[in-house]
């Protein structure tokens, strides 16, 4: 039988997926795609530095369920990370020391309500609302 902390950390957690699932379900895959590239513009076109992009991306806890890019580089270096979601970012200190990258000034306004001091980044894309009027 686990613990009542146990219990609580498993539900905590649980809450957290269905969280960040709705974060990313507002993207369609093809959103998702176009995101990505426009992650490995940006990084070419301001650093000159050149990202790897996951085949599948992953959303990683530690960064408030957003997804890691690495520097193709021999060290694999972090560069940022994409899109994590608003409503788990307070609870990830280590967010406000990466470059985030968000899609649009709305989500990056999102993300600065509660990551004031992070380098953050809008790509510029296309609003969701935006894309389904077309």
């Amino acid at each position: 039988m686990r613990s009542r902390g146990a219990r609580k950390a498993w539900a905590q957690e649980r809450q957290d997926r269905e969280t960040a699932r709705a974060w990313w379900g507002r993207l369609s895959t093809q959103q998702q795609t176009e995101l990505f590239a426009a992650v490995a513009e940006y990084a070419w076109r301001t650093s000159n530095l050149r990202v790897e992009i996951p085949e599948k991306p992953m959303m990683w806890p530690q960064y408030a369920r957003g997804v890691p890019v690495h520097a193709t580089d021999k060290r694999r270096t972090l560069y940022g990370i994409v899109r994590p979601c608003p409503g788990l970012a307070a609870a990830c200190p280590e967010l406000a020391e990466e470059l985030v990258l968000a899609r649009s000034a709305h989500e990056a306004r999102e993300l600065a309500d509660v990551l004031p001091q992070s380098r953050i980044v809008h790509l510029d894309l296309p609003e969701h609302e935006q894309l389904t009027m077309c």
